[in-house]
């Protein structure tokens, strides 16, 4: 409950920014993409390396925004006895088709399948519809909210635990993203999104994700990204723990 109630105060924070924002302004049209890289290293009484790639790809006019995404991420650490081990390993490929993107109101669909070692997931796919509200984007700030409802299967990867829930699902889906310009070559981006079960809400997934670019040129930028995922229900599937978080420093080049 208090993770909830972290994510509405941000929620309401984020609300009130874009509020404030200016007029709805321009966006890119027609193909557009970009590709992240990020890494984070840690030696001494801890040795850990983690490496992230990300990549996207869309097509934005006035009726139809089409949009395609892929994430990797790998991660090895080192025992006190000197062994080295996977710590982490997970991609994730979505999907989504928006009508009438550039409209206060937006009816969208969208799509994805998963895996992760660390919250051991062998495989997780949803689908779904729902809508789009964007309260604000301007210049300099944006902010859109989003509404949805999602049908999902969830394979672990250990077929033999008894998790106690069903396989398949509905999800409710809700998701906050915010970007704010500072100054010409600062971005600083943030997205949360919650899906709770609709048959129980305390079975949840909550994930953050914050974003600092500094634009180095017109297509390549440094990256900073504290990412933060939570699964109520990745101890029951044989994890450590339901949280998992990093911090990363990396480069993104857009197309």
């Amino acid at each position: 409950m208090k993770r909830l109630r972290r994510l509405l105060a941000w929620s309401a924070m984020l609300l009130c920014a874009g509020t404030l924002a200016a007029p709805a302004g321009a966006q890119q049209l027609g193909w557009n993409g970009q590709a992240d890289g990020g890494a984070s290293l840690f030696f001494g009484n801890t040795r850990q390396w983690v490496v992230t790639a990300h990549t996207k790809l869309a097509h934005l006019d006035s009726t139809l925004e089409m949009r395609a995404e892929g994430r990797v991420g790998y991660a090895q650490a080192k025992t006190d006895s000197g062994v080295t081990v996977l710590s982490s390993r997970s991609w994730l490929a979505s999907f989504g088709l928006d009508y009438h993107p550039l409209d206060r109101w937006s009816p969208f669909m969208s799509g994805s399948v998963e895996s992760s070692f660390e919250q051991r997931i062998a495989r997780r796919y949803s689908a779904g519809l729902g809508a789009k509200y964007t309260v604000a984007h301007g210049d300099t700030t944006s902010l859109d909210i989003s509404l949805a409802v999602l049908g999902e299967r969830t394979e672990a990867s250990d077929p033999s635990i008894e998790l106690g829930v069903p396989a398949s699902r509905v999800r409710w889906s809700w998701r906050v993203r915010a970007e704010h310009r500072m100054g010409e070559r600062v971005k600083l981006s943030h997205t949360t999104l919650y899906q709770p079960s609709a048959q129980d809400l305390s079975h949840f997934t909550l994930n953050t994700s914050t974003v600092l670019s500094i634009d180095l040129t017109k297509v390549l930028a440094l990256t900073f990204t504290a990412e933060d995922i939570y699964d109520s229900e990745a101890r029951s599937r044989g994890a450590r723990t339901n949280n998992d978080g990093h911090l990363l420093f990396g480069a993104r080049v857009r197309y």
